[in-house]
């Protein structure tokens, strides 16, 4: 009696190297998404920086008009309260020196702290004190590190302008 031999082929992948395949596939887009974050972030604290940058602009040009930069004479001009309505750099736009105020790009609401949310600050303080209107610190809080600490501001993160010599 003739035994017969059976053949069998499989074709396909093991779940073993199934596994691997999709484990790798995996750390490339973890790789990718970090960057793809990083790259985003980066790009909201560019838009911050020209913000910052074109209100100091505006800012001396009100202050040159008028003798004095916004103030409580103007509205309200907190810190967290002067960008919004009844805020003293509301004046800009009613003047016409600006279309509109700017709005952070993560566009968080404040709850308490002007030196960790995502918005844009005003305010007539300096550390080393003042008279309203001639001094003003404007500033956001970025995502990446600035170094800003070097230039006296609370954390590295700080994107600001100044006329003061000592913004804290």
């Amino acid at each position: 009696m003739e035994l017969r031999q059976r053949h069998y082929h499989f074709y396909g992948f093991t779940i073993v190297e199934l596994l691997v395949t999709l484990a790798i596939i995996g750390m490339l887009l973890a790789v990718v998404l970090a960057s793809f974050s990083a790259a985003r972030a980066k790009g909201r604290d560019v838009e911050r920086e020209t913000e910052i940058q074109r209100l100091a602009v505006e800012l001396r040009i009100f202050a040159e008009k008028h003798g004095r930069y916004p103030s409580a004479l103007d509205g309200n001009c907190d810190a967290e309260t002067s960008f919004g309505v009844g805020g003293c750099l509301t004046i800009l736009v009613d003047e016409g020196f600006l279309p509109s105020l700017p709005d952070d790009p993560l566009g968080e609401s404040y709850t308490g702290n002007p030196q960790s949310h995502h918005m844009y600050f005003y305010d007539n303080e300096c550390g080393s004190g003042g008279t309203s209107g001639t001094q003003y610190r404007l500033w956001a809080n970025g995502e990446r590190n600035h170094n800003a600490t070097t230039a006296g501001w609370w954390n590295d993160q700080t994107i600001g302008a100044t006329v003061c010599d000592d913004p804290v």
